[in-house]
């Protein structure tokens, strides 16, 4: 076993100890989550658990950086292969694990390049494809257990005084065609940060951002909050979602990891010593090492 590859186990074996589990759609479909960690620690500790997931499989996605390129094509029927083989199993087995909460996120990226690249053909081209499939998955995710969230890029990408209520209003109409799927069809709220870099809070904030009022994450989430109110009646319906009590009903509900910590989101991100990040979805070891020399309470030590 090559010391990555340990790090990587080792830091697994951390974030299973959380009550916030994390697990692939492979294993939801594969076998429902009957030996779930999510449920044993429900067990354990008696009050709901909540699993945080990602669906993430857009015919066309990540058509502008590649690193990330899924199985379905547009021109392939790819639309309708995503609604009925990706889909709809998903949503059947979520929806059959009533005694657990899903946190879904919702196609990472996908409606900020819908919103910012219609200037790109590829773009354009797959811009309706994007809406309706992440519309279908909206109606078909819902559920008083299953929490929807769509992805809003980050702040230094859609949080520009300019992008705000274009933002909006793509949010808004995905949510209204998802309606016409399923009759009042609504979702939670929103992601975002989840394939970057932004702080949460930037102190001191960074020279480059000073002609945007959503200079970090938390400026970006206040900064669109209006803009949603007013863009359309799609998120005056709140979500049905039995929520536990813990989790208290304000403007941001958690910080958390999304992708597993670890793991690139590429290239164009941050340099650790000088040394830039491998290619998005791979392992990166000076990442890890520096989250754990850096937390705070500390990491307790485990065996070898």
């Amino acid at each position: 076993m090559t010391g990555d590859q340990r790090s990587f186990e080792v830091f697994q074996d951390l974030f299973r100890g959380n009550c916030r589990c994390m697990y692939s759609p492979a294993d939801i479909l594969r076998d429902g989550c009957e030996r779930s960690l999510t449920r044993k620690e429900q067990r354990r500790a008696w009050r709901k658990q909540i699993v945080e997931l990602v669906l993430y499989n857009l015919p066309d996605r990540d058509y502008l950086a590649g690193e990330t390129s899924g199985e379905f094509g547009l021109d392939d029927n790819g639309l309708e292969l995503y609604k009925h083989s990706f889909v709809d199993p998903y949503a059947a087995a979520l929806k059959a694990a009533k005694d657990l909460c899903f946190a879904v996120i919702l196609e990472p990226d996908s409606l900020g390049n819908v919103i910012t690249n219609q200037n790109v053909p590829l773009c354009a081209d797959a811009s309706s494809g994007y809406e309706e499939g992440i519309a279908y998955a909206i109606a078909q995710l819902q559920s008083p257990h299953i929490a929807l969230h769509i992805d809003a890029a980050h702040g230094g990408w859609l949080g520009w005084d300019g992008s705000l209520p274009l933002a909006a209003a793509e949010f808004a109409k995905v949510v209204t065609l998802a309606s016409n799927f399923t009759k009042n069809a609504t979702i939670r709220g929103f992601s975002t940060d989840v394939s970057n870099y932004n702080p949460y809070i930037a102190n001191p904030r960074a020279n480059y951002t000073q002609y945007s009022n959503s200079y970090d994450e938390l400026d970006y989430a206040t900064s669109l909050a209006p803009y949603l109110t007013n863009a359309s009646n799609a998120f005056h319906h709140r979500s049905r979602t039995e929520w536990p009590p813990e989790y208290p009903r304000t403007l941001i509900d958690s910080i958390v990891w999304v992708k597993p910590s670890g793991e690139s989101d590429g290239v164009c991100g941050p340099t650790i010593d000088g040394v830039e990040a491998p290619g998005a979805g791979l392992w990166w070891e000076a990442y890890v090492e520096n989250l754990v020399k850096k937390a705070d309470p500390p990491l307790p030590p485990i065996s070898s």
